[in-house]
């Protein structure tokens, strides 16, 4: 998918750029030291209940700044991760579910367009070797990051380790609408091009 037909859909629901989103993580991936210096300097705006992001949108918090400091002890001991290339068919994956849960308002990893991520990749013609993130309520793409990276009131910090993970290769994000929460930032995530099955070269 162009990025430029994912920025005009994401700047028609006035929520986060998804070409950012993935701009944005590629560049806390490759300097994780860098983004955990960020983290330190905006945890004093976190507050146990809410804290205010750039845009001036409030959002509540579980942990307060306890979780952004934790968040950022990670970062600076990360190493660096390679960078995420965009793929259509993940792209496709993460606008059907955008597109089916904005919608209707739910929320979770199921949805009218498939019951898994592995669903609707394998019907845009990838497979199921995918994972996938999901942030709803940011307007900016920093906040998107923000909210998967802190992970405040996760205790397993899932989203963090899903979208920092050298593991993953390949990537597509969409965002949107959401009826209920006023937006939403899926991404999907693969080792392999469509999350297609890795076959070993033959010998």
């Amino acid at each position: 998918m162009p990025a430029l037909i994912v920025a005009l859909a994401a700047a028609a629901s006035g929520g986060p750029d998804a070409a950012e989103v993935l701009d944005t993580l590629n560049a806390a991936r490759a300097r994780p030291a860098a983004y955990a210096d960020f983290l330190a300097e905006v945890g004093a705006g976190y507050r146990e209940g809410a804290y205010r992001e750039s845009d001036g949108s409030i959002h509540a918090t579980v942990e307060g700044a306890a979780a952004v400091t934790e968040a950022a002890g990670a970062l600076a001991a990360a190493m660096p991760a390679p960078q995420l290339v965009e793929d259509p068919v993940l792209t496709a994956a993460a606008r059907d579910h955008v597109l089916a849960q904005g919608q209707a308002g739910g929320i979770g990893h199921a949805s009218a367009a498939g019951a898994t991520p592995g669903a609707r990749v394998r019907r845009n013609g990838g497979d199921i070797y995918v994972v996938e993130a999901i942030s709803y309520g940011m307007r900016t793409a920093e906040g998107v990051l923000r909210q998967w990276i802190v992970d405040d009131g996760v205790a397993t910090r899932g989203h963090r380790k899903t979208v920092l993970s050298p593991a993953y290769r390949y990537a597509g994000v969409w965002c949107g609408a959401h009826a209920g929460r006023g937006t939403m930032c899926v991404i999907d995530l693969a080792a392999t091009p469509g999350g297609r099955p890795h076959v070993p070269p033959e010998r």
